[in-house]
């Protein structure tokens, strides 16, 4: 079965040109601020061609074989650069598009679909033929009833796209069938006047919501709408929420149970209503009722933009502060969870870049308010099967990350906390012998042979 990520004008079919030669990581991966996370490779705008001035969106696919690639959006064209070996990217192929600063992709079979907020439709892309080196548009659809969205939205389990920030009367989202690649069709609309800028779409299969399928949209200055899209002739308003300090609800994603959703404002920082990162979490345990449940921020100054989240770990894409992560793995830290790592893919203040000058996302973005800017890091995907982060950097290009050394857990017989487990912990224990304390491995109240033996097995 062939894998993909978890995300009018007749149709007609095109080979694009492909590129076998690989491009290896810059010589000095020390020019970017890192903790925990390591720079693999690294290919720049150049890399991809003098006619692309702009990073954007970025996704994975992984063909049947296992070979991993990310797909680059870029000013001009979307580009599929491989990544099984991680080291040495190729660049397959690409596949123009109209020229434009926003371009969104997502995956569902064996095929990418691209949107541009200038013009352009919805491209479907065949990338069946990728591991010989073949990357094809198959069509292009809906150019002139829906030119233009900001973004893409997939619910692989159903064989929905969801057109976000559509250029349609009543903007909201377009449903969009999936199940024949070659021919695209409208399946409906939610449209009630709030503009979705970006959404994240799942199906229940269990619970007071079994069998309905549900959007999460991030609706800008309107906040969070949760939208029941299971008919799509008639899709409705679940609830809607918003909160203190509401600039521009960008984006988000849900926990693996469903209970949060993640969710970052990319005004508030920018505005002054925060004073640095911050990052909301939605209780949706009940999607009638949702409410804020907590707010967190690791201190830095900078515009948070994209988050995703794999197995506990949350990584977001924060403009000029780069890659962060963020560890939900400990039930008691899911509403303030610690940073555990990051890569700043800005070594220095992001460069000149020629977007309107009211600003690089939105008509109403002063440009280059204080120390908060748009530019760096635009998109993080974190779903390849091999462990490697891709980020796409607007002014960069494009980033393979190891985060491996981030994601180990601590080792609770490292009691002095410098990465080994030596004569220094074998100390502490003694000293704490037969009383409680840290070195209270199995938690039966008192430090004895039992807790000496877990830190044996624990040496080195």
């Amino acid at each position: 079965m062939k894998k993909s990520f978890s995300r009018f004008s007749a149709p007609f079919t095109a080979v694009l040109f492909v590129s076998c030669s690989a491009i290896v990581a810059v010589a000095d991966p020390g020019l970017f601020d890192h903790s925990g996370v390591q720079m693999l490779a690294h290919l720049t705008l150049a890399d991809f061609g003098p006619q692309n001035i702009y990073g954007n969106d970025s996704w994975g696919y992984v063909s049947p074989t296992g070979r991993e690639y990310v797909l680059m959006g870029l000013s001009d064209e979307l580009a599929v650069v491989e990544i099984t070996t991680p080291t040495s990217p190729v660049i397959v192929g690409s596949v123009p598009h109209t020229h434009g600063l926003w371009s969104d992709v997502k995956v569902f079979g064996d095929h990418a679909f691209v949107v541009n907020e200038e013009a352009g439709g919805v491209q479907s892309i065949d990338l069946s033929g990728v591991d010989a080196g073949v990357v094809t548009l198959d069509g292009t659809f809906f150019a002139g009833a829906i030119p233009t969205s900001h973004n893409i939205a997939i619910n692989e389990a159903s064989g929905y796209a969801y057109l976000c920030g559509p250029a349609v009367s009543g903007e909201g989202i377009v449903a969009i069938d999936l199940s024949n690649p070659v021919n695209l069709t409208v399946a409906g609309q939610w449209s009630i006047g709030i503009y979705v800028h970006d959404a994240q779409i799942v199906s229940y299969t269990d619970g007071p919501y079994a069998g309905r399928e549900i959007a999460f949209c991030a609706a800008g200055p309107d906040g969070l709408y949760i939208v029941d899209v299971t008919d799509k002739a008639n899709m409705f308003t679940v609830s809607s929420i918003t909160y203190p300090n509401l600039g521009y609800t960008h984006q988000g994603w849900l926990n693996a149970d469903r209970s949060y959703f993640y969710l970052n404002d990319e005004e508030d920082e920018l505005f002054g209503l925060v004073s640095s990162t911050t990052t909301r979490v939605i209780d949706v345990s009940d999607l009638a009722n949702p409410t804020l449940a907590s707010v967190f921020t690791n201190g830095v100054q900078s515009i948070d933009h994209n988050l995703y989240i794999r197995d506990g770990i949350l990584y977001e894409s924060n403009y000029t502060s780069g890659l962060r992560l963020f560890d939900l793995r400990d039930p008691a830290e899911i509403l303030n969870p610690s940073e555990i790592g990051y890569f700043d893919t800005s070594p220095a203040a992001p460069v000149a870049i020629a977007a309107p000058a009211a600003g690089i996302e939105h008509a109403d973005h002063p440009d280059g308010v204080g120390s908060f800017q748009f530019g760096g890091a635009w998109n993080v995907v974190p779903f390849f099967p091999s462990g490697v982060v891709a980020v796409s950097d607007l002014d960069s290009g494009l980033f393979i990350l190891d985060p491996s050394e981030a994601l180990k857990l601590p080792n609770p017989a490292d009691l002095n906390g410098d990465g080994v487990v030596n004569g220094a912990d074998l100390a502490i224990l003694l000293i704490e012998w037969g009383n409680a304390g840290a070195s209270d491995f199995n938690n039966d109240g008192v430090i004895n042979g039992a807790d000496l033996a877990i830190l044996l097995t624990n040496w080195g």
